[in-house]
């Protein structure tokens, strides 16, 4: 309770800082959403593509071929490959788009949040170790969600259809892991070497566990009673709900890293 009261107190003290995260992470959310629908859109062709090309396959080779063989005829096929390279393609785009964005307004969002929590961080080392700590985790987060896609995949040309298996479910829990570890380093940015970063978010992360998942409990709280209010708004009218959740999601995304900034700082 007093890190909240702490983390408000300092909001307070610096409200026009505020501003500069708002617009940051409105613009990156800008981004990232047409450039999800653009991809969305196209990744949808290719499915329906893939549907067609098995089902055309199917129907000309059941009565000779059992469903194994099939699979295999068709990896040979000129047009499941340019789908495989389709799908692989818009995970490039998709990865380079996430990597770049993140990278520039992220950064400059959890400086200016490090600003409001009282920290001094120099533009050009906080920027330096901030992409030298998602160099890491990053490409822990690519090459899970690349599994992820790549074993989906397969699910499809194999039977059709995609689920919720045993390996879908692990992936998904080693996201939240490596999106644990992530944010507790980005609250060290300010005033600890690359090493020390590495070497401390795993110290915290590990002997702190419950004191840090208190911390992203507490968070998460709020978002959700974020979301109770918008649904309010949204039976009214959902214009009026998507303005509102703007104004109210995105100064509380800062405010919740200046919370777990501080909130880390006492843990170490």
């Amino acid at each position: 309770m007093k890190t909240i009261i702490q983390t408000f107190k300092l909001i307070k003290e610096k409200p026009l800082l505020l501003m500069i995260p708002f617009f940051f992470d409105l613009l990156a959310m800008a981004i990232f959403g047409y450039t999800l629908a653009d991809v969305r859109m196209r990744a949808l062709n290719v499915v329906d593509n893939l549907n067609g090309l098995l089902q055309q396959g199917v129907n000309q080779a059941v009565e000779v071929l059992n469903q194994s063989n099939i699979v295999e005829t068709f990896s040979q096929q000129t047009e499941l490959v340019n789908l495989e390279w389709a799908l692989i393609k818009l995970l490039i785009f998709v990865v380079v788009t996430f990597w770049l964005v993140w990278m520039v307004f992220q950064g400059g969002s959890w400086r200016y949040a490090s600003i409001i929590s009282q920290k001094k961080p120099k533009y050009f080392k906080f920027m330096w170790r901030f992409v030298g700590v998602n160099l890491i985790w990053l490409s822990c987060l690519t090459l899970i969600n690349f599994f992820i896609l790549n074993h989906q995949f397969n699910l499809q040309v194999q039977f059709h259809q995609t689920s919720w298996d045993v390996l879908t479910v692990l992936a998904v829990v080693l996201n939240v892991v490596v999106a644990y570890f992530m944010f507790i380093s980005y609250t060290l940015l300010s005033n600890n070497k690359l090493k020390q970063i590495i070497k401390k978010t795993f110290n915290i992360g590990v002997k702190k566990f419950y004191r840090v998942l208190l911390t992203y409990l507490v968070i998460l709280i709020g978002f959700g009673l974020i979301d109770g209010i918008l649904r309010l708004f949204g039976l009214i009218n959902p214009t009026v709900s998507f303005i509102v959740g703007i104004f109210l999601i995105l100064p509380y995304i800062t405010i919740s890293r200046v919370y777990l900034i501080k909130s880390v700082e006492k843990m170490s």
